[in-house]
């Protein structure tokens, strides 16, 4: 069975949503494609250095992947690109606390991606309740994100002239 098929039928038979599962298996592709990206040198010598050596650090990725399927909410899903649909996978699915969890994590790894993730973080925010504290934070990650799609949209004028 290959790693992918395998993902799936993990995540299946937890009950995953062909969405969610289709952004995780997506995950893993990017994850493989690094993978070999890195261990490209060792690939095309392995003729030199024998297959072992590459049957042995491909085991040793597998066994990360899949052990991130008990260890991470997120499982693979680490790039801000695939944070910020997963969290719009959760919205939809009105999981406001994990879309919340996702836009923090965008925030924190990712300055390009913050714009649009304190707005949608905003309004995870607002969705979860409507106290005076929640109503507070979700103005000042309002407040924020403005400065910073108004910084992306004249980038994107100053490309475009």
């Amino acid at each position: 069975m290959q790693i992918a098929e395998g993902y799936q039928k993990v995540l299946t038979d937890k009950g995953l949503s062909a969405e969610y599962i289709s952004l995780q298996i997506k995950s893993l592709q990017n994850a493989w494609a690094f993978w070999f990206d890195t261990y490209n040198e060792e690939f095309e010598t392995v003729y030199k250095t024998g297959e072992q050596k590459f049957f042995d650090l491909f085991e040793k990725f597998r066994q990360q992947m899949f052990a991130r399927l008990e260890d991470s909410q997120d499982m693979l899903v680490i790039e801000p690109g695939e944070l910020m649909r997963l969290a719009k996978h959760h919205m939809q699915a009105k999981n406001y606390k994990d879309a919340i969890r996702c836009y923090e994590k965008v925030i924190e790894r990712n300055a390009d991606f913050s714009g649009f993730a304190y707005y949608y973080l905003a309004q995870a925010i607002i969705n979860t309740g409507s106290n005076p504290e929640s109503k507070q934070r979700a103005r000042m990650l309002l407040k924020k994100s403005i400065p910073l799609l108004k910084l992306r949209y004249l980038v994107s004028l100053l490309l475009i002239k």
